[in-house]
């Protein structure tokens, strides 16, 4: 259930701080007997970590808005696979979305339902353009084409990124088509043509809704791609930052603003 009047936060932490035993083994005692059996099925020891901490970053930012210990938030999945609050029973908690990639794991907690966050490791994709021609909107390819080396990274990157975290938003993920939505980047400026079909519709029939966009750079080897349905009279505010390592500190943060836009 999101809460209107919470604004939004993003939460980040390196997985790498589950490298400490004595603080991994606290953060898989927080874990249910569901996710146990899901994190045992990872095969590589680094994802069962990446795992842990995940979860343990999730219960400790959902317990700063309600007064529920970590330990007690009970998770969901919905039936394209995005987790949500299902107990305790009684508690108004927060819409938040979870990404993790190598390196960073974000969970954005927001008082709007349609809200995503999305991160992605900052590598050579040495297949960009094929992908980009199977999967991206016409215009989209055209200006990867125009591009090569690492502007062609970048810009690959950062599209990616947005389109994850708009189909999150959503609440479909992948199970929609990528070029529902086409964006252009222009400095500073995030342009988007969402498809009417697939965007939902705000209060007046027939009116898509308007939805911010925003890429930020919360370290120099990350993008971090943010989506939310934004109100008919105006956008919400950025959202505040915080670093945090579950159950023990938590300190600002100031990732750098790549872009920004509102479209609809």
């Amino acid at each position: 259930m999101a809460t209107a009047t919470i604004p939004d936060q993003v939460f980040l932490v390196d997985p790498a701080v589950g490298d400490d035993a004595q603080r991994l083994a606290r953060y898989e005692a927080l874990l249910t007997v569901d996710e146990r059996a899901r994190q045992a099925r990872f095969v590589f020891a680094r994802d069962r970590q990446a795992f842990a901490v995940t979860r343990a970053l999730v219960r400790a930012a959902l317990s700063r808005f309600a007064p529920v210990a970590p330990v007690d938030w009970r998770f969901v999945a919905d039936r394209h696979g995005r987790p949500t609050v299902c107990g305790p029973e009684g508690i108004a908690a927060p819409a938040f979305s979870v990404s993790h990639t190598a390196g960073l794991i974000a969970c954005l907690v927001s008082g709007e339902a349609r809200a995503a966050v999305d991160v992605e490791q900052v590598r050579m994709v040495d297949d960009a353009l094929a992908i980009a021609g199977r999967n991206f909107a016409v215009a989209e390819t055209h200006a990867l084409r125009a591009c090569d080396g690492e502007q062609r990274r970048d810009l690959f990157l950062a599209l990616w990124t947005l389109k994850e975290s708009y189909l999150k938003a959503l609440g479909r993920g992948l199970s929609l088509p990528l070029d529902c939505a086409a964006f252009t980047l222009a400095g500073q400026a995030i342009a988007a043509r969402l498809d009417p079909a697939v965007a939902p519709h705000a209060a007046a029939p027939n009116r898509p809704a308007r939805w911010q966009f925003q890429l930020w750079r919360p370290s120099s080897t990350h993008w971090l791609a943010l989506a939310r349905a934004a109100p008919a009279d105006g956008v919400p505010p950025a959202p505040r930052f915080v670093r945090l390592i579950p159950l023990e500190t938590e300190e600002p943060a100031a990732p750098s603003l790549a872009a920004s836009g509102v479209a609809g």
